[in-house]
């Protein structure tokens, strides 16, 4: 009896946080893309909703990133939003988490830098140009230093997300450049290649994730 109460007990507290980190999570990315959109209506309203779409999923990774960093660096709070076991676990991996905080946050902060680009938007395009370029070094080189501190299971879920993602682009760029070219829809813009590759990555990752039971409440 005593097992299966403390079963239940376990079972309520992961949902508990589960619903807390949904929650966390709902608040945070729907304050930042108001704020974003109020900004783009006030001041940047000739971004149109190519500009939008991008430095909305832009928005997705930075608030990811940033809360994946916030949790490392208070692992005691961090295990309250975070899909962990307990702090330990944070602390025990804090470098490879660390790499992908900082990866994550380049890769949102590269794509809300196209979005905000000339002619379109206020970042000149030489600075433009060479702002993206920082930041996909960055999420280069903590891609790499992930790599290297990860186990084989999770050297074959990143070779799954790649191989999934690349197949979901094909899929979706192919079918609507193919609507172009028939006349049926109208042509991607460069900046929309950027935020389906972007957007295409992280469903890609949940994707597997949630297939291998890595999403489910711990």
């Amino acid at each position: 009896m005593m097992k299966i109460e403390d079963r239940t007990s376990g079972e309520v507290r992961k949902w508990r946080k589960f619903a807390i980190s949904l929650g966390v999570g709902a608040v945070c990315g729907g304050l930042s893309s108001f704020l974003f959109l109020s900004l783009v209506d006030g001041t940047f309203d000739q971004l149109g909703k190519s500009g939008e779409v991008a430095g909305l999923v832009a928005l997705v990774y930075i608030v990811t990133g940033l809360a994946l960093g916030f949790g490392l660096f208070i692992p005691n709070l961090g295990a309250r939003f975070l899909n962990v076991e307990d702090s330990d676990e944070l602390r025990e991996q804090r470098a490879q988490l660390a790499f992908a905080s900082a990866g994550t946050t380049a890769a949102g902060i590269a794509l809300m830098i196209a979005a905000l680009a000339a002619p379109a938007g206020p970042i000149a395009a030489p600075v433009a140009l060479a702002g993206f370029a920082i930041a996909m070094l960055i999420f280069v080189i903590t891609s790499v230093g992930t790599a290297k501190r990860q186990d084989e299971f999770m050297r074959a879920i990143s070779r799954e997300v790649a191989a999934l993602a690349f197949y979901l682009i094909a899929l979706t760029g192919g079918a609507w450049t193919l609507m172009a070219h028939l006349g049926l829809a109208n042509a991607p813009a460069p900046l929309d290649w950027l935020t389906m590759m972007w957007a295409v990555l992280l469903l890609a990752a949940f994707g597997v994730c949630a297939g291998r039971g890595l999403l489910k409440p711990r």
